[in-house]
């Protein structure tokens, strides 16, 4: 019988874990469904090269969910995320990558879209959908090593946070009608 290399087998589970946590910072919580279908917005970045889509339910109707959406954001009420992702964190930029960088062709369009859907009366599905073109090859494929597994910490946390506010929210209004 053959002795596989201690290393080798940590190597693989490194590769595997990673491939996982990947695949979950492009879907999570997605249907496949909704990974499959095109969304208002996406004409906007025709030849994107890259993109993750997020998902999640949430206990109220979308007129409970709007409000929170719409005060979200750098500069307003935050992320809905942990505190410091709120201090990092830009919403859109053709120009998102430093001066010194874009000098040296590298290149990102980015657009980061929502849509809210009351598929059953009181409870909306939230979609929330980047779509990327990064520029040259080498740079895209490192930053989306890097990116598309922490996006999936960013998304999560900041899905449920909305989910938490919408919920509570909604509860208060049923509560004072």
């Amino acid at each position: 019988m053959r002795h596989v290399p201690a290393g080798a087998t940590a190597a693989l589970a490194a590769v595997g874990g990673y491939a996982a946590l990947y695949r979950l910072g492009q879907t999570w919580g997605a249907t496949d469904q909704e990974l499959q279908q095109a969304l208002a917005g996406d004409e906007l970045l025709p030849g994107a090269t890259a993109w993750t889509t997020h998902a999640i339910t949430i206990a109220a109707p979308a007129h409970a969910v709007w409000p929170w959406l719409v005060q979200m954001g750098w500069g307003r009420a935050g992320w809905y995320t942990y505190r410091w992702v709120d201090r990092l964190l830009v919403l859109r930029s053709t120009r998102h990558l430093p001066l010194s960088w874009r000098r040296r062709g590298l290149a990102m369009h980015w657009i980061w879209s929502w849509h809210l859907d009351e598929p059953i009366r009181g409870r909306t599905r939230v979609v929330q959908r980047n779509r990327m073109r990064l520029r040259p090859w080498w740079f895209e494929r490192a930053f989306l090593g890097a990116i598309v597994p922490a996006d999936l910490v960013m998304a999560r946390s900041h899905l449920r946070g909305l989910r938490r506010r919408s919920e509570a929210s909604a509860g208060q209004l049923e509560g004072a009608a």
